[in-house]
């Protein structure tokens, strides 16, 4: 009985064993099944900071589950119930993908060190399949890298190059330039040889002088981590080059001043010129410092400075030069021509610096100056001996105008030199008429404008003075008029030798004469036959006279002008050009306003003694 008992028990426990053997085989040929259908890395290096993927692919699915890999319990690293994930990676994972197409990646973001080591693993719809553990490594980051070209040309485009290596390519880290404004920034991303992510930010920056001596900086903005190039040397032309003066300022004309020029630029200046403009006329000097003798107002000064980029040009100098009043001049203001005794408004005007302190006027007249301290004047009673000038003064000195040239009008006046004369039984009469502007001048015999046949007239000018010849036979009474638009001046000479004393006995023979008449023909005509008889011995005997007298009282004029003298000359050569002309041409026939005669100028030119 007791070997049944042992038989049966023995053979219960074949059984069993055969029964478990058998339950253990499927079970690892179901979890063999199960695991062959997802697809993950053993393991994956995250780089602090930033993100970190954990691949995973497999068939579609609705959901996955993912959780860290312990001893006991089932911690939640990822599930759709937030809730249930664990402390540690709350807020930090995601899935990537999409579930339909078999993506079951998990994404941690903001990678810590303590989540180095960790082992992770999947859950396909939840236990229906599961996959291998992936080991988490967590390195240290790496430094920000920059790469720049330092030295660069202003004008130009140049470029600089920021590199950070991470573990996250669906987003890497931001990078941001700093010290310079960027023309253009583009960012990429490769894989390398170890797994991880490298992006590189490729910016442009214009090279300018006001960027000399900055540094770029690149800054990845997860963790602020930076790299900085070294400083810009950024090459230019000369600028702001500018002129310095030394010495006394203002600068008086005439004197001298330093000058000095100066520049920004880099390299440093090779070399300066000046330039000098002065009448169309360039003076170059290549110094940087200049000396300039005989300063003027006209100068032109401007300093050029070059190095090996280019070159740049100073502004033209303004140089305050204080010079006496120069160019000065008179306007005058009112009616023109200026009619003697009439007013005129004269102006002074000048230029100076510094500016005119005081104007004063000198007028001249009859050898005697009048002074008026006043740049503006109201000239009264004009005259044409006038000689009116205007001084300028101011604290460098003083300038004076020309003597004002006023083109003064004025009525004919006949001269006492007029006069006539015979000479070889030939009757020469000389009229000089002074007048502005000229004077038509016209004669008269015995009453009657139309000269005779035999009668002969010449006229010439001089300036104002008009001088008319008349010749023809004597023994007639002679008018001199001369008229211009201001008025008319008539003169009587007489034709008469023996009547050469004076116009009063003349007037007295012509009253005998009428009275004579009135007493009879035959005593009339006895008497004019004896007259006549008595004058032609009489012109016999003054006639050999009368040539040297006419010529005395015409040569001994004290006041005579030149033209005077020309005509008196022409006039006792017989030299005489009959022509019928006005001097100018400017009759003013119909502009005679005044009428001036003078009443005893021929009292001396016949002399019958």
């Amino acid at each position: 009985m007791e070997a049944r008992g042992g038989s049966a028990e023995r053979l219960q426990c074949a059984v069993m064993d055969r029964v478990i053997k058998l339950f253990l085989t499927a079970s690892l040929l179901s979890c063999s099944c199960r695991c062959s259908k997802v697809r993950v890395p053993k393991s994956v290096t995250a780089i602090k900071g930033t993100c970190v993927v954990v691949p995973c692919s497999t068939t579609s699915h609705t959901y996955a589950t993912w959780y860290k890999y312990q001893r006991s319990g089932y911690p939640p690293v990822y599930s759709k119930d937030t809730k249930d994930i664990i402390n540690q990676f709350r807020g930090r994972t995601s899935l990537l993908g999409n579930a339909m197409q078999g993506n079951c990646s998990l994404k941690i973001d903001n990678v810590r060190q303590e989540d180095g080591g960790i082992s992770v693993y999947v859950w396909i719809n939840p236990h229906s399949i599961y996959g291998d553990y992936t080991e988490i490594k967590v390195l240290a980051p790496s430094e920000t890298r920059i790469s720049v070209e330092s030295t660069q040309v202003e004008g130009t485009l140049f470029s600089a190059k920021c590199t950070v290596r991470h573990s996250c390519p669906v987003s890497p880290p931001l990078l941001e330039w700093l010290g310079l404004s960027s023309v253009s920034n583009e960012v990429t991303t490769t894989q390398d040889s170890g797994g991880l992510w490298v992006s590189v930010a490729h910016a442009q920056f214009n090279a300018s002088r006001r960027d000399h001596g900055k540094r770029v900086t690149c800054r990845r903005m997860s963790d602020g981590n930076t790299a900085t190039g070294d400083a810009l040397n950024i090459l230019y032309a000369p600028t702001n080059v500018n002129i310095h003066t030394s010495g006394t300022t203002p600068v008086v004309e005439g004197s001298n001043i330093s000058l000095t020029c100066s520049s920004d630029s880099n390299p440093p200046v090779a070399s300066y010129e000046w330039r000098i403009i002065q009448m169309n006329s360039t003076i170059k000097h290549k110094t940087r410092s200049l000396l300039i003798q005989d300063v003027r107002r006209d100068m032109k000064i401007s300093c050029i400075a070059d190095n090996s980029i280019g070159l740049g040009e100073s502004d033209q100098l303004s140089l305050n030069v204080h010079y006496a009043p120069t160019n000065v001049n008179i306007h005058t203001s009112g009616r023109t021509p200026v009619v003697e005794g009439s007013n005129i408004s004269l102006t002074c005007s000048s230029d100076s610096n510094p500016p005119v302190a005081s104007y004063e006027w000198r007028i001249i007249q009859m050898n005697s100056t009048i002074k008026h301290k006043t740049r503006s004047l109201l000239l009264q009673d004009v005259r044409r001996d006038m000689k009116i000038s205007c001084i300028a003064h101011n604290s460098i000195g003083l300038g004076e105008s020309d003597q004002l040239s006023l083109n003064v009008h004025f009525p004919p006046t006949i001269l006492p030199d007029s006069a006539c004369c015979e000479r070889e039984g030939s009757l020469h009469c000389m009229c000089w008429v002074e007048a502005e502007p000229n004077a038509s001048i016209s004669w008269t015999v015995d009453g009657r404008s139309a000269l005779l046949p035999h009668f002969n007239m010449t006229n010439n000018c001089t300036g104002r003075t008009t001088v008319s010849v008349m010749t023809g036979p004597p023994g007639h009474f002679v008018t001199c008029e001369a008229a211009n638009y201001l008025g008319n001046d008539t003169y009587q000479m007489s034709g008469f030798p023996q009547l050469a004393q004076g116009t009063v006995g003349f007037y007295y023979f012509i009253l005998a004469a009428i009275v004579f008449i009135f007493l009879g023909i035959v005593i009339v005509v006895h008497r004019r036959l004896k007259k006549r008889h008595e004058n032609s011995g009489g012109a016999k005997n003054t006639s050999s006279e009368n040539p040297t007298q006419c010529r005395q009282n015409i040569e001994t004029s004290g006041t005579q002008t030149n033209t005077q003298q020309m005509m008196s000359n022409h006039l006792y050569n017989f030299d005489i050009i009959y022509a019928n002309t006005a001097c100018g041409g400017n009759i003013y026939n119909n502009s005679m306003v005044t009428s001036q005669a003078p009443e005893d100028d021929m009292s001396n030119i016949y002399l019958n003694e």
